[in-house]
């Protein structure tokens, strides 16, 4: 399979089909039933895999592969892994929800509220949600899109692309959310250029979903039990 085609595929198809699919379910009104989410997460997840296993086995066929999945040990990667470990320490920390702070935490989720689990069972299915997108996102994002179109547009341009397709594809968390998902997704892509290490993004865009998901619950948790 060709390069070209999979960043057609990455950047054009897989964002129409979001987008899409989030307006034709706006149109629909579905319920925000447990059942509806987790058929989400589901879907969510083996879109993830199929493309990115398209992508990492296409590019082990290729003679020269431009994604590198090796660790290299170095004191800058260990500084930045430490700083990876210590955020998801002190968001983990943080997210207990108390009197005082639960208005503040519901105000900072209620743009992805409906997205976010309030079930045991859609937080075990939200965790794959994130370890899969921690993992996929940039593999696709961070890795092959930038590497692909880094040759023709340079580094800048590479990585303002990439991240303007990663925040698209985040249109089902809302449309205001959008420019945070672009401003994150900058963040995982300085990381990624000054590591040169893509498994210290992978942790940190994971331990970020995961907290976002721990913090869901627990807001509705908390709700549910003072109602």
């Amino acid at each position: 399979m060709e390069r070209q085609f999979l960043f057609v595929l990455i950047t054009v198809l897989y964002p129409i089909f979001l987008i899409a699919d989030h307006y034709i379910r706006e149109k629909r009104k579905r319920l925000d039933s447990s059942r509806n989410k987790i058929k989400e997460y589901q879907k969510t997840i083996l879109v993830f895999w199929f493309l990115t296993i398209l992508v990492v086995l296409n590019e082990y066929l290729q003679p020269i592969p431009s994604i590198n999945f090796q660790f290299e040990l170095s004191l800058m990667n260990t500084v930045f892994m430490s700083l990876v470990v210590l955020l998801g320490y002190i968001q983990y920390r943080s997210s207990r929800i108390t009197e005082t702070n639960i208005t503040a935490f519901a105000s900072k989720s209620k743009t992805v509220v409906n997205y976010l689990p309030k079930s045991r069972q859609e937080l075990s299915w939200f965790i794959m949600v994130a370890i899969s997108a921690g993992f996929c996102e940039e593999v696709l994002f961070r890795m092959f899109v930038y590497e692909f179109a880094l040759e023709y547009i340079g580094v800048i341009g590479s990585i303002l692309f990439a991240n303007v397709i990663f925040a698209i594809t985040h249109i089902d968390t809302g449309i205001k959310n959008l420019v945070g998902a672009f401003i994150l997704g900058l963040v995982f892509s300085l990381v990624y250029y000054f590591a040169q290490n893509i498994w210290i993004v992978v942790a940190l865009h994971i331990s970020i979903d995961l907290n976002a998901g721990i913090l869901g619950y627990r807001v509705h948790q908390f709700n549910t039990a003072i109602k």
